[in-house]
């Protein structure tokens, strides 16, 4: 028999006593050990979805640099053949000038330059 705290004991109770203790100390270990467990699952989740949504979030910023760069391309050729457009109208347009400069000048060098309506002298200043 054994005294605990001014109670008589016998082995068999202290026995099981004891192993109540340890059974104890091991569901509290076991608890611990469970949290501690749980903290480091949750933050590896966390850091697995920080590092997802990183890598999605580099997969669009590179899909709109890449639409951006290929927007700036269309622009700039689309800025080249407006600029060949133009020169090419203007071309055109100066050309169109001196021949009506032209027709005008052949038009007042024939008898009667003032005069209004079609000779054949002004239908052979025609283009053909």
């Amino acid at each position: 028999m054994l005294e605990l705290l001014g109670l008589r004991l016998s082995r068999s109770v202290v026995a099981v006593l004891g192993v109540a203790l340890v059974v104890a100390l091991f569901v509290a270990f076991a608890a611990v050990e469970r949290r501690a467990a749980t903290q480091t699952m949750q933050r590896a989740v966390a850091q697995a979805r920080e590092d997802a949504r990183s890598a999605c979030d580099a997969r669009w910023r590179a899909e709109i640099e890449k639409s951006n760069a290929q927007a700036a391309r269309d622009k700039a050729a689309q800025s080249e053949v407006a600029a060949r457009t133009r020169a090419q109208a203007e071309a055109e347009i100066a050309a169109l000038k001196s021949a009506l400069t032209d027709m005008e000048t052949k038009n007042a060098a024939l008898p009667h330059g003032d005069r209004c309506g079609l000779e054949r002298g002004r239908v052979r200043i025609l283009p053909q």
